[in-house]
């Protein structure tokens, strides 16, 4: 149950950032792209490809650096919550594991 939490969580968070700097359908859907983008980047790619995809995506909706800019720093650190809340989601998990192995 904590595993389906974490995965629908890196999404929601990622979203509701994005959603939260008034970002475009443009720039939710360049986030989207950018992420599965960067799994094939690896480590790097994986961490700023969302944010150059919401970012782009947004420039292309309007066409203004400056919010482009906004919403994909924005989309970023909604993506590093839900990064960071998977995190504690898995010791969570580990911390279960080890009081159920244990009582």
């Amino acid at each position: 149950m904590l595993a389906v939490l974490a995965w629908v969580l890196d999404y929601v968070a990622a979203l509701l950032g994005a959603k939260r700097a008034g970002a475009s359908r443009q720039a939710v859907i360049g986030a989207a792209l950018g992420t599965v983008a960067g799994i094939f980047m690896g480590l790097i790619g994986v961490f700023f490809m969302p944010l150059v995809g919401a970012a782009i995506g947004e420039f292309i909706a309007h066409k203004n650096h400056h919010r482009a800019v906004k919403v994909g720093v924005a989309s970023w650190l909604g993506l590093m919550a839900g990064m960071l809340a998977k995190v504690v989601l898995a010791f969570m998990m580990v911390g279960i594991y080890l009081v159920a192995l244990l009582v």
